[in-house]
């Protein structure tokens, strides 16, 4: 009876995220951001209540409510490293133009790199060059932009990985004008 009940539930919230997917691949994205936030009133598990939280945050009005979001997914336990990485990705990309010291520490936060989707690696380590290379620091910018190269190289499926080619070349060069004053 109660396997019955807990295989009810585990069927109830896949049942929650399929209809959350739904709503937003036909566009109704401010139906989603309501739905995801009915749905935090449920028990889910801290996977599923991470990537609520996270979606929550993609459909918030401002900046502060978007925070607010991912502070609170922040603070979920159990979920999987992907997605507790995907909310500080998400952390760095709101304070990268406003604060681009502490989104340095968010796109960094990877925990145990290995356990983290490499595409996500990929973005957090070019986001951190794309900030090394604004201060000027080319040298840390040019070995960002390498490991979100390796990163990028090591995802199983087609990916493009081209924005951090780019800017290799493009910080080698900066580099290159440098040393020849």
């Amino acid at each position: 009876m109660l396997f019955a009940a807990a295989a009810e539930e585990v069927f109830n919230e896949k049942k929650l995220v399929a209809e959350g997917q739904a709503l937003e691949r036909s566009g109704k994205t401010k139906e989603a951001g309501v739905f995801y936030l009915k749905a935090l009133e449920k028990p889910l598990s801290p996977a599923v209540r991470r990537t609520f939280l996270n979606r929550c945050s993609m459909f918030a009005g401002n900046n502060q409510e978007k925070q607010d979001f991912l502070l609170r997914a922040s603070m979920v336990s159990g979920a999987s490293p992907t997605e507790t990485y995907r909310t500080f990705l998400l952390l760095g990309f709101l304070n990268e133009r406003t604060a681009p010291d502490k989104a340095l520490g968010y796109f960094l936060n990877f925990g145990d790199e290995k356990k983290i989707a490499p595409g996500l690696v990929y973005n957090g380590y070019l986001s951190a060059g794309r900030i090394m290379e604004r201060q000027k620091k080319y040298q840390q910018a040019l070995e960002y932009y390498r490991k979100s190269l390796a990163a990028g190289k090591s995802v199983a499926y087609k990916f493009n990985y081209s924005p951090a080619e780019k800017a290799i070349k493009k910080v080698e060069g900066l580099i290159q004008n440098e040393n020849q004053k």
